[in-house]
């Protein structure tokens, strides 16, 4: 995380000009009470408490910003917060104190402490709600154009969308014409169209939230039948589809990717089968075909474009679990087991 444009062009100004004024607090709060002139002092005592009051305002103030996002980021308790600082501080006051008068053998006088401490808290305390100030800032300002940005690709993807369903409304249009211009002897051409005006259907009106698994079904089978249409002999089928309630629903084209990807995928003796079982609580879809054993695909983790679709939609749907999704080759054959509660 980078500093805020504010802190950064002071990071190195800043600091200097606070250590000056640190420095003039505690030699007033020292001098004035004791009639003292600092000028009375050796070289090397003015030297130590310059240095030592420049270094460590500049490791403070380092500090304070890490310590600012820590507090943002983690909640910490008000009294943690400012007992903190306030630690840090006296310490750092006794320690700029205790150097300077070990170079002259000087003992450490309560007054000499205390005064320059408690301005240096009021100080300090001051510049760490500058810095949480700025830093709340712009995490505002960043979060207002993370939100900007998340709209402005909504609206680009709502206007792809709207644009997309032109051309399937034209198409799912022109197949009705052409199914009811067929001859109805043509049994398989009609079959044909009506399957592929269902899958145009579903795309075009998946519905909100969860849907009918009837539905689902529905579309599934229809893509199975289109799919035999298209393979003829070359690929065996087998569905086993148990009861289940109508009442039943699920989130749209969860089980249609499995499918697609057999079909797709299908090598070897061209065989798939499909088991779906459902009850009041849960839905089981087992699907596997075979594969052929020197071909590379599908990727034996199930990492392809439609399973990482999938496994990204599950991830969305049920975040707090209730899914399962399961891939694997294994002697000529790819599986795949998707589990859903109701």
């Amino acid at each position: 995380m980078t500093l805020p444009h504010k802190i950064t062009k002071s990071y190195y100004l800043f600091p200097m000009f606070m250590a000056v004024v640190m420095f003039l607090m505690v030699r007033l709060t020292n001098d004035l009470p004791t009639h003292d002139n600092y000028f009375n002092h050796t070289g090397l005592f003015i030297l130590s408490e310059l240095i030592s009051i420049m270094l460590l305002t500049y490791l403070g103030y380092f500090l304070t910003v890490k310590w600012v996002r820590v507090v943002l980021r983690n909640r910490i308790h008000p009294v943690v917060e400012y007992g903190v600082i306030t630690v840090g501080i006296l310490s750092a006051t006794f320690l700029v104190v205790w150097l300077s008068h070990s170079v002259e053998h000087r003992p450490i006088r309560f007054n000499e402490v205390v005064p320059p401490g408690i301005i240096a808290v009021l100080v300090e305390v001051w510049i760490y709600l500058w810095l949480k100030t700025s830093e709340i800032n712009r995490r505002y300002q960043e979060s207002l154009l993370a939100n900007e940005r998340v709209r402005n690709e909504q609206l680009v993807t709502e206007m792809k969308l709207l644009q997309a369903q032109y051309h399937p409304h034209f198409l799912f249009n022109m197949l009705n014409t052409i199914y009811f211009s067929i001859h109805e002897d043509n049994a398989d051409a009609r079959n044909a169209v009506e399957h592929l005006s269902n899958l145009l259907r579903g795309q075009l009106y998946p519905g909100e939230g969860k849907v009918a698994l009837a539905r689902e079904l529905s579309v599934l089978e229809s893509y199975i039948e289109l799919s035999r249409l298209r393979y003829g002999d070359k690929i065996s089928v087998n569905v086993d589809i148990s009861n289940y309630s109508y009442d039943a629903k699920i989130y749209p084209y969860m089980l249609l990717p499995l499918v697609e990807n057999a079909f797709k995928h299908v090598g070897g003796a061209g065989l798939i089968e499909i088991h779906l079982r459902c009850d009041n609580q849960s839905l089981e879809l087992h699907i596997r075909n075979t594969v052929d054993i020197h071909s590379v695909t599908p990727r034996p983790d199930g990492s392809g474009i439609g399973l990482t679709n999938l496994r990204r939609r599950l991830d969305i749907y049920y975040p707090e679990g209730g899914c399962m999704l399961d891939t694997g080759r294994n002697e000529g054959w790819f599986t795949a087991k998707l589990l859903l509660k109701i």
